[in-house]
Formats: C-alpha cells, sequence, structure tokens
C-alpha cells in the first residue's frame, strides 16, 4: 500500500477478521518482498490497483504458498455488507514487522492485541488532550507508524493522513496547516528537516527512532508546544518509556511507560546501583511474543526473568542498548553495545548489509561500520575485493537486495579486514571514508603508497587521497 485510507481500512479489516497485518513497502525490492511472504507464509496480500503490476513477479515466485492478491478500491470498500462478529482473543496476533537481522536475512517480530492495547493505554494516559489531530506521514513499515495509525483509530482519534512525498517540505508543511495537525511523530533528523520554516503551530512533536540531541530540542522549540523524546525497540511494542523534552520535566530518556519495568544488567544478569552503566533489559505487557520461526533468537534475546515473579513480567527482553539510572529515576541511554545502528530512524543490522555485499561477485569480504554525517549518520562498507569491482554495479545489485537506507553511501577498497588483538574489527585502523559518495576511495597497499599519498594530501590541500 501506498500511505492512504485505503491502507487504513485494510489494517483495521485484517484484525477484524482476526488476522495479523504484515505491512510490506511497494518499494521494497523483490527479494525482500518475497522473503517476507515464505517467512509468513501468506495467504492473502492486500494491496491497491496501482501496486498489483509490481507485485505478479513476486506472486509468481511463491505460487508454492498459494498466495493470493486482492486489489483494495473505495468502491468495494463501500459496498453494504453484514457486519459479522469473529471470536478474538487478546493474545491473537495483531501486527508482524520485519527488521534487520545479523544473518543476512530480515527478522519478523510478531505483537499481540495485548501489547497494541499495552502502548494504546501508555500514549493516552501520558499525553491526554494532546493526542488528537494525529499526522500519519511515516513508513508504515517503520512500527513508529503505529503511533500514528492504528493507535489514535482505537481511541477514536483524528487520523490526518499524508499522501505526499516526506521530503517534499513545502507540501508537508501545508499539509500542517490544512488539515490543522496537532499531534506529529517522527524522527529527529526528519523533524529538523522539515518544521523549521513552517507557518503551522504544531502542538505536540513526540520524536523517536534515533537518539536527541540538545541543539535538536533548541531548534525545534520554537514550533511547537511540546516536545516528547519516546525511547522503546520494535520488541518492546513500539515505546517503553517517554521523556518530555521541552519544556524540560525529565533527564535523559524518561521513565517507564505503566506496566514496563526497566532493568539495567550486568552480563550476569545482576541489577547495576544507580548511576552504573549495564545494559538494558526490558519487562511488561509490551514486550513481544517473539521472533517469527527464529527459536534460537529467541532463547538469546526474550529470556526468563530472574527478577519477577509476576506473571505479567516473566519475560526479560535483551535490547542491546547500554543505560544507566540517575538518582531521580530518569534513565539514560550511552549507546548501542552490538552491531545494530540507527540509519534516518530505522534500526539496522550491520551484519544484514555486510552479508548482502559478500553475496556479490568479485567481493571476498566486508564490513560495514556507520559513519557521522551531516543529517545525522551513514554507511560506510570496507570492501576485499577484485581490482576491477564496479562500485556502481555493486550499488544497483545491492538496491535490489535492500531497502534503500541500507546501502551503504562509501565504498571502500582495503587490502584485509584489519582486527584487534582478540580478533575482532579494529574500527580505527580502517581509512576514513570518502566524502563523496559516488568516488571510490582505494586505500594505499604499502609504505611507498602511502607516501604518495601523504604527500598528495599535502598538495591539494586534502584529507584524504587515494592511490587512483
Amino acid at each position: 500500500f501506498s500511505r492512504s485510507s485505503e491502507m487504513l481500512i485494510a489494517i483495521l479489516a485484517v484484525l477484524k477478521a482476526g488476522g495479523a497485518y504484515v505491512p510490506v513497502s511497494p518499494a521494497y525490492p523483490e527479494a525482500r518482498v518475497e522473503f517476507i511472504l515464505t517467512d509468513t507464509n501468506t495467504d492473502l496480500v492486500l494491496t491497491q490497483e496501482s501496486h498489483l503490476p509490481s507485485l505478479k513477479p513476486v506472486l509468481g515466485k511463491a505460487t508454492a504458498l498459494g498466495v493470493k492478491a486482492l486489489s483494495v478500491n473505495t468502491h468495494a470498500l463501500a459496498v453494504e455488507h453484514e457486519n459479522l462478529v469473529r471470536p478474538t482473543a487478546l493474545a491473537n496476533l495483531a501486527y508482524i514487522i520485519y527488521t534487520s537481522g545479523t544473518t543476512g536475512q530480515p527478522k519478523g517480530v510478531m505483537l499481540t492485541q495485548h501489547n497494541v492495547l499495552y502502548y494504546l493505554h501508555a500514549l493516552t494516559s501520558q499525553l491526554g488532550d494532546k493526542y488528537r489531530n494525529i499526522d500519519f506521514s511515516s513508513n508504515y513499515c517503520f512500527d513508529l507508524s503505529v503511533t500514528t495509525t492504528l493507535c489514535p483509530l482505537l481511541a477514536g482519534q483524528t487520523v490526518c493522513v499524508y499522501e505526499g512525498d516526506i521530503l517534499d517540505a513545502a507540501a508537508f508543511r501545508a499539509h500542517l496547516s490544512t488539515a490543522n495537525v496537532g499531534f506529529v511523530k517522527t524522527t529527529p533528523s526528519l523533524a529538523m528537516a522539515l518544521l523549521p520554516g513552517s507557518d503551522a503551530q504544531v502542538d505536540t512533536l513526540m520524536l523517536g527512532g534515533e537518539a536527541l540531541t540538545e541543539q535538536a530540542i533548541d531548534a525545534l522549540s520554537g514550533h511547537v508546544n511540546a516536545i516528547f523524546d519516546e525511547y522503546g525497540p520494535t520488541e518492546a511494542t513500539v515505546g517503553a518509556m517517554l521523556a518530555q523534552a521541552y519544556p524540560r520535566l525529565h533527564q535523559g530518556i524518561g521513565k517507564a511507560y505503566p506496566n514496563v519495568n526497566l532493568h539495567v544488567l550486568s552480563e550476569s544478569l545482576q541489577p547495576m546501583p544507580i548511576g552504573a552503566p549495564g545494559e538494558l533489559y526490558i519487562s511488561g505487557l509490551g514486550v513481544a511474543r517473539g521472533y517469527l520461526n527464529r527459536p534460537e533468537l529467541n532463547a538469546e534475546r526474550f529470556i526468563d526473568n530472574p527478577l519477577s515473579h509476576d506473571p505479567a513480567h516473566s519475560k526479560l527482553y535483551k535490547t542491546g542498548d547500554l543505560a544507566r539510572f540517575l538518582d531521580n529515576g530518569d534513565l539514560v541511554y550511552l549507546g548501542r553495545n552490538d552491531e545494530q545502528v540507527k540509519i534516518r530512524g530505522y534500526r539496522v543490522e550491520l551484519g544484514e548489509i555486510a552479508a548482502a555485499i559478500i553475496d556479490q561477485q568479485g567481493v571476498q569480504n566486508a564490513v560495514v561500520i556507520d559513519v557521522p554525517a551531516p543529517q545525522g549518520k551513514a554507511l560506510a562498507a570496507y570492501l576485499v575485493a577484485e581490482p576491477d569491482l564496479e562500485i556502481t554495479e555493486l550499488k544497483l545489485a545491492l538496491s535490489a537486495a535492500l531497502p534503500e537506507y541500507m546501502v551503504p553511501s562509501h565504498f571502500t577498497l582495503i587490502e584485509h579486514i584489519p582486527l584487534t588483538g582478540n580478533g575482532k574489527l579494529d574500527r580505527k585502523a580502517l581509512p576514513v571514508p570518502e566524502l563523496q559518495a559516488d568516488n571510490l576511495y582505494v586505500a594505499p597497499r604499502n609504505a611507498l603508497e602511502i607516501q604518495l599519498c601523504e604527500i598528495w594530501q599535502q598538495v591539494l590541500g586534502l584529507e584524504q587521497v587515494g592511490i587512483e
């Protein structure tokens, strides 16, 4: 589906029929769509007629599954039908959202109706009358959109659907004014690009998906009445905690939502003292059922809770985030302790991207890291590959296998992957990636080439010069 009222109606129809919805973007590569349809054993694909041609090749490959595509249109939806009542239960799945995975394949996170109702109650109890006239402009395959689609509809609120290009700042600002939008949820980087310069005075801005800086708060505070910072992985039903960043009421990333417990633990699962860093674990009503068809990963990330005998907190979700508690109970986020990073608000697994690169012809090895960029972070790939490898062709191949935000901006050829003494990647030994995304930087391979590159750097006044 494209972002539209038809999409919202389809989601509600699936839930009313007792099913679970699995969002798939029309922009996804065929390989990713095919994987999701196969992994979920999907029976039916609901879509808009305009997207049927692009779906046909994928559905042809998935015929063994018996997948059928049904085009949804407003005329069919307007026909009178008998209001069928189907039994349902809180334990039923509500949706499955796919996030990046370490093995080269995405993983489906299973969220139940109970999870959704927990999150709805958390939002409405914390926001009150600030949760009204909700903008829907986000990618609905990203769980941030649950805040702006499913939850407001369940709460009887108005959803203001923006059908334009989210990167068209002028059109988005006009939408805010004409729809009288009162609540916007997006990532800090998108908010910084879209809201400054807008005449619309949005009442409430909720930010998530990326770390929120003081600079961003200062830049955005003149355009809204309140700014909230929400933290939570997909595996904890969108959000697990909330901080009011403007006017400032909380430090760090705030406090847990009702019916959620946050635990900062040591490697042996012992609670860390106040102020001491540890890994963040989450328990409570927001913790997902687990990953679809991934029993080993479930055993690793959704573990039995040794700290509670409450059935509602029987499982701990291992976030992979580092944090510490302040004296007042607020939590401070300290970063990731694994290879997951946030790129433009999307959580990606660097290992999945590296695996996709290594699958390409002419590539022997690869590593992907995140590097600073003007709009937050960018992805840089380092390749051990044949010298005649065409980067343009490589990027095209990756675009057919990965979503756009997972295709690296920078590519650098190196002789070998540098490792530390304990066998881990030595990030400090990697050359600084070339600033221009379309240029390939080839690192010097011996002492003579290093000397020549240093000479040319001085002559040209550049920070980096490769051997080509």
